[in-house]
């Protein structure tokens, strides 16, 4: 398993997940990262990671640090499945999920319009050996307030060979590159705008697990490094079916 840590400054990052996935779950392919350069601003970049097939599952992470109760994320990117929209006035911050199946017209870059001006982040995802009819058997954001920790139960899994995928958006640049995750899944990335120093930035977090047998995923912690609010996103992504 490869990692690629972000260092923030506007850059972007890859993340090679070597590998097919040996365990029948759908694996998690490679990812870029990338964040707002400069000024705050309503247009957030994704950038395509390389290796995309036709036929892989594409997944768009988005997060800003707006902190009204505006849905800053809705179905407004032609060729992609909106899902979900996340955050409010309390985490300070949101999160959008989008996805599609690869049929190779996909752009090097897709911009992605949030309903406010603030500093954000985004990841784009390649996963093999997903479905891509119904790929999430469950989607779903906790809003958590200023806090040392944030929590997020996870549904039970009703099937095994479930990729399982998580996603912080954290409100400021300093959540630190030694931020954890418990319940035996893996840290794969922590990247932020900025100079991972300030606390008016937008930062995120990327973790995943395997799911062998369907049954209880239990209550997932991450642990920043400062205290601060957070959005967070349970992914169960299938294979199949």
């Amino acid at each position: 398993m490869g990692m690629a840590l972000g260092l923030g400054l506007g850059l972007s990052f890859i993340g090679n997940i070597e590998g097919p996935g040996v365990s029948g779950a759908p694996n998690l392919e490679g990812y870029l990262t990338n964040s707002n350069p400069g000024s705050a601003n309503n247009t957030l970049v994704a950038i395509k990671p390389s290796g995309v097939e036709v036929g892989d599952l594409l997944i768009i992470l988005v997060a800003n640090s707006d902190s009204t109760n505006t849905n800053q994320f809705v179905n407004n990117v032609a060729g992609w499945n909106f899902v979900l929209d996340g955050g409010n006035s309390t985490a300070s911050a949101h999160l959008g999920l989008y996805w599609r199946e690869a049929d190779g017209t996909e752009p090097a870059t897709q911009n992605v319009s949030a309903q406010s001006t603030d500093h954000w982040t985004t990841g784009y995802l390649r996963v093999s050996g997903a479905d891509t009819t119904t790929p999430f058997v469950s989607a779903e954001s906790v809003n958590s307030a200023a806090a040392a920790t944030h929590s997020q139960t996870w549904d039970a899994t009703l099937i095994p060979n479930v990729l399982l995928l998580g996603f912080l958006s954290f409100d400021g640049g300093d959540i630190g590159a030694n931020t954890t995750v418990d319940q035996g899944f893996t840290m794969t990335d922590v990247w932020w705008s900025g100079d991972g120093t300030q606390g008016n930035r937008a930062a995120s977090a990327l973790w995943q697990k395997d799911q062998l047998v369907a049954g209880t995923v239990g209550t997932v912690t991450v642990t920043p490094e400062s205290f601060d609010g957070a959005v967070l996103l349970a992914m169960e992504i299938q294979p199949p079916v």
